[in-house]
């Protein structure tokens, strides 16, 4: 696809969310087996800059061996500063994660997403601080 449309679609992918009201939620769909482009981080700031609540979900995940999934779900979930239950895995010829992602749309559209990574980071810094006392402690004896 040309820069030039590519720029007019995520301009009218912009200015379509931006003036839909009534939108609820955002699904974001990233393929793991690519490195995440520059429209995708875009996207994702922007939904952030507008408050729009959103999921990422990660397609086509039967594609990837266990650990090449889980070292990409790591590497989206760290550069894209996601909560910890996503990106949310699905595969469409499996079926795989439709019944979580059905489960999040429904919480996403009824207001009750949890998106607050800062919570979470928060949380994790204290359990570090924690076993970095422990392990003090334990040098210690």
């Amino acid at each position: 696809m040309g820069k030039e449309l590519q720029s007019n679609i995520n301009e009218f992918v912009r200015n379509y969310l931006h003036e839909r009201g009534s939108l609820r939620l955002a699904v974001v769909l990233l393929d793991p087996r690519r490195v995440p482009q520059e429209s995708d981080r875009g996207m994702i700031e922007y939904l952030r800059e507008i408050e729009l609540p959103f999921i990422v979900v990660a397609t086509k995940t039967d594609k990837l061996s266990k650990n090449e999934l889980q070292n990409s779900l790591n590497m989206i979930r760290r550069d894209f500063s996601l909560p910890s239950d996503q990106p949310i895995i699905f595969s469409a010829t499996t079926g795989n994660g439709k019944k979580q992602l059905w489960h999040s749309i429904q919480k996403g559209l009824l207001g009750e997403l949890d998106t607050d990574t800062e919570k979470e980071e928060e949380e994790k810094e204290e359990e570090e601080k924690e076993e970095d006392g422990m392990e003090g402690e334990n040098n210690m004896n």
